[in-house]
C-alpha cells in the first residue's frame, strides 16, 4: 500500500488525523501530510478509512 495526498486538494477537514493518526499529521496550517506512506498492515484498513472519510477526496491509496 502506498498512500499520498494531493498537493493542494487537502482542506484540513482532519478526518484522516482522526480516523488514522499514526498514518496521518497536521501541518502548522491545518493540512494534512502523510507520516507513513508504506503503512503496516495493521494501519492498513485505517488508512483505507481516512480516504474513504476524506470530504475532499485528496487521499490516495495504490
Amino acid at each position: 500500500m502506498d498512500v499520498t495526498i494531493v498537493s493542494g486538494a487537502c482542506i484540513g477537514s482532519g478526518q484522516c488525523t482522526l480516523l488514522a493518526p499514526r498514518v496521518f499529521t497536521r501541518r502548522d496550517d491545518g493540512t494534512a501530510d502523510v507520516t507513513m506512506a508504506s503503512p503496516p498492515k495493521r494501519q492498513e484498513r485505517r488508512a483505507a478509512k481516512a480516504a474513504e472519510h476524506c470530504p475532499e477526496r485528496a487521499i490516495t491509496i495504490i
